[in-house]
């Protein structure tokens, strides 16, 4: 781990334990991504049990790219990578999109004999949850409930 921190050039700072006075950098954090979890969770009506994929995606999507004045109004993201967010990437949580399935998984049920499986649907509709890496999204089948990358 101490070598991961220097690596990155961060520090680890520890604080008396049930001394919320010390404390208080993480509680607001965890209060601050509540907030933006609840009220992305309302806005966009996602069922409760997402709403382990409605915190990281106000972790990594909305918190890790919002510029922070304790670094300088850098990005967290930037200071941990080295390039800066391309805010085209953004999604509404809770989104439809349609993921390209590859044709060995595509279904062919229903599908007649002399049907060709080149016909069946190269698309399945899911539901935007958050990014995985840059230009990859995560993307959860809500018939299956399983996530699944767009790439």
């Amino acid at each position: 781990m101490k070598t991961l921190l220097r690596q990155y050039r961060m520090r680890h700072e520890t604080g008396p334990p049930y001394m919320h006075e010390f404390q208080a950098q993480i509680e607001v954090l965890w209060r601050d991504m509540q907030k933006i979890m609840n009220s992305t969770m309302r806005t966009y009506d996602a069922p409760l049990y997402t709403w382990p994929l409605a915190a990281l995606h106000a972790i990594n999507t909305i918190l890790n790219v919002m510029p922070n004045k304790h670094i300088g109004m850098d990005t967290p993201h930037f200071r941990y990578t080295g390039r800066h967010f391309d805010y085209t990437e953004l999604r509404p949580f809770w989104s439809e999109c349609n993921v390209w399935q590859d044709p060995a998984q595509r279904s062919k049920a229903g599908a007649k004999a002399d049907t060709s499986a080149k016909l069946q649907p190269k698309s399945k509709p899911y539901r935007y949850v958050g990014n995985l890496t840059p230009g990859n999204y995560l993307c959860l089948d809500t018939v299956k409930g399983k996530t699944q990358g767009s790439l």
